[in-house]
């Protein structure tokens, strides 16, 4: 590891930097950011229920539901369009769906004779990737592909697949499928080369955290038969590249593959191929954690400072700053307590110590 980059966040001054005003959006509630600075989120309504929800810059839209009592969005694209599962029936049963404004909620269904389907991720296209689960027969749950005008495909995991898909704009999967042992195994899905699977002997119990516009995956994997949890970056056809050798956990990563997360100490980290390792923290802080990272390298997440959760925001020339001491005007009682996403227009999705969620919106001058 590199002792500058262990040291960076804690002795680079901070510059004058951007300062934020914030919005609110709604209360008790977590959600997704495009890069329009809009937000598909969900509110709880109680006993495991969610409303949908999409606010648009200026109003509020409820996504409504398949016909059943709750829906809960998981993903949005820049052009409006939102993803996730909504219930149908009385039993709770769900499907997954896409919805925009013109069309409202449309049911995107199952493949093989499934009971239930979930969407986990959108693209720019429309295109969602998710899964189909059979509740009666023992069948392991499939990878399935939702185009626009076209019938549910299919993507021929064979073994099933575990936790969220992700999908880029070129209309590239990964996920987490299962190998012959029944041991986690990270796939990549195109049109072209169908699944491509990280099928290294030397990896163990691989899972798939997040995909780039380039069809770089990261993820964790085991660096033993017992596990290990480090980080890595595959890059199907050319390389499988572990980050360094601590155990971590990523969370986010851009087009540069910059990798963002925590280790597993409870410190965030981010990774580059310039600078390798970087610990992110601030001074005498004990707890920090990265949530995303934008293709600027800004960084941001949630860290202690002073015995206290706050959202922070970090750049390798400014290191990390506490987003409390960028918002204008400051609003008594007001704390960010956690920033999860931020969009390559240095918007901010955060939530504050109450639970509200609130965009930080990058003020003129």
């Amino acid at each position: 590891m590199n002792a500058r980059n262990e040291a960076m966040a804690v002795t680079v001054a901070v510059q004058a930097a951007t300062r934020y005003r914030i919005v609110p959006v709604a209360a008790r509630a977590f959600g997704r950011l495009n890069e329009r600075n809009q937000v598909a989120f969900n509110e709880s309504l109680g006993e495991g229920r969610f409303a949908a929800r999409f606010y648009d810059g200026m109003q509020i839209r409820p996504l409504g539901t398949l016909g059943g009592a709750s829906a809960l969005a998981t993903a949005l694209n820049n052009f409006e369009q939102v993803t996730g599962a909504s219930s149908f029936d009385a039993g709770g049963r769900v499907h997954a769906f896409r919805w925009c404004p013109a069309m409202g909620m449309t049911d995107l269904g199952v493949t093989r004779g499934g009971d239930e389907s979930e969407g986990s991720d959108i693209n720019n296209m429309g295109d969602v990737a998710g899964v189909v689960r059979f509740l009666d027969d023992g069948r392991p749950a499939r990878a399935v592909l939702w185009r626009p005008g076209e019938r549910p495909l299919d993507l021929g995991v064979n073994r099933g697949v575990t936790g969220q898909l992700f999908i880029n704009d070129r209309g590239q999967v990964a996920g987490t499928s299962f190998d012959a042992a029944g041991r986690p195994q990270v796939f990549r899905w195109s049109r072209t080369e169908r699944v491509v699977l990280l099928d290294d002997p030397a990896v163990f119990g691989s899972e798939a955290r997040d995909i780039n516009a380039l069809g770089q995956l990261t993820g964790t994997h085991g660096n033993t038969p017992e596990g290990g949890l480090i980080p890595f970056l595959w890059t199907p056809g050319q390389e499988f590249l572990p980050l360094f050798d601590r155990a971590a956990f990523p969370f986010a990563m851009n087009d540069a593959a910059m990798v963002v997360g925590v280790l597993l100490d409870q410190i965030a980290f981010a990774w580059t191929r310039e600078d390798g390792l970087t610990v992110l923290g601030f001074a005498g802080g004990g707890f920090s954690n990265a949530y995303d990272v934008n293709n600027h390298g800004v960084v941001v997440g949630q860290a202690t400072n002073e015995n206290a959760l706050h959202a922070f925001l970090w750049t390798r020339e400014g290191g990390m700053v506490d987003l409390n001491d960028r918002v204008i005007p400051r609003s008594p009682g007001v704390e960010l307590s956690l920033a999860f996403e931020i969009n390559d227009q240095g918007t901010i999705l955060a939530q504050t110590t109450d639970g509200t969620l609130v965009l930080l919106l990058p003020f003129p001058g």
